[in-house]
């Protein structure tokens, strides 16, 4: 079994309304995670969004091994949300199908493993299962309150006595999703230029107002074993690398929060931030 990570971001929801994914494929099941992903947050409900004090849109939410089940609450201003939690599927499964019960105009934008992002409407779906590579992450950055002009510089460092870390488009994949920029459902993305090395993410914030509107960036992160060179005498050959480290230069009124796969999102500051691997 392979515990893969899911992403399911709903928009259009109604008050008031009864929304549920089923699974019907065998050998696929929604999890929580188990002991080995004890370092993320498990299931979770807009976990993104650092700070913000909004009342949630739900009444209530149940999951088992087929269904998540949802209701919104009667009192809902909130149309969309997002959770996180994972995908539990035997090695054999390549595909999952199933299919989704929406109000009208809802719909699901599910990012499972390191495939291209599916957009699920009310009835059926199906979508490729892509578990990532051991040696591969997807990192998401939200951007806010980002002055227009201004550019945002978010930097890598891994430790060379561990192995090497660096963004990448794909993880050697055809259909891996690559680099990923978008703006809220609905506007259009506030950028003026974006340049990404094996060290840096910059973005430079375009548009006709003072500040920008959210802006969201997804990445590739993949390490390398470290070389004889760097390791110690103590360090196994084969030694990878178990943590690595960001921050981000910015405008003081920038926030920028980062997320590695379903771990807990961090802010961003001009130091360096700890994330596992």
């Amino acid at each position: 079994m392979a515990l893969i990570p899911v992403v399911l971001e709903f928009s259009g929801v109604a008050k008031d309304s009864s929304l549920s994914l089923t699974l019907a494929t065998e050998g696929a099941k929604w999890s929580i995670g188990n002991a080995e992903a004890c370092k993320s947050e498990g299931f979770s409900y807009n976990g993104f969004l650092l700070g913000e004090t909004r009342p949630s849109c739900l009444a209530s939410i149940e999951l088992t091994d087929s269904v998540i089940g949802i209701r919104t609450s009667l009192s809902a201003s909130a149309t969309s949300f997002t959770l996180t939690l994972f995908m539990d599927v035997q090695q054999e499964v390549e595909s999952v199908q199933g299919y989704c019960t929406l109000n009208a105009g809802a719909n699901v934008t599910c990012s499972l493993g390191y495939g291209v992002e599916a957009e699920w409407g009310s009835g059926r779906f199906s979508s490729i299962v892509r578990p990532l590579p051991n040696d591969a992450r997807r990192v998401r950055f939200n951007i806010q309150r980002a002055p227009v002009g201004v550019a945002i510089t978010i930097h890598l460092m891994a430790d060379p006595s561990q192995g090497d870390a660096y963004w990448c488009f794909d993880v050697g994949a055809a259909d891996a999703s690559g680099l990923i920029l978008r703006a809220a459902k609905g506007l259009p993305l506030p950028l003026k230029t974006c340049s990404i090395t094996d060290r840096q993410i910059v973005v430079i914030p375009g548009g006709n107002q003072k500040i920008a509107s959210d802006m969201f960036i997804e990445a590739y992160l993949r390490r390398t074993i470290a070389s004889s060179q760097a390791r110690s005498t103590a360090d196994p050959p084969s030694k990878k690398l178990t943590r690595f480290y960001l921050r981000a230069t910015c405008d003081p009124s920038t926030v920028v929060v980062a997320q590695v796969g379903v771990q807990p999102p961090q802010y961003l500051a001009a130091s360096y931030s700890c994330f596992d691997f």
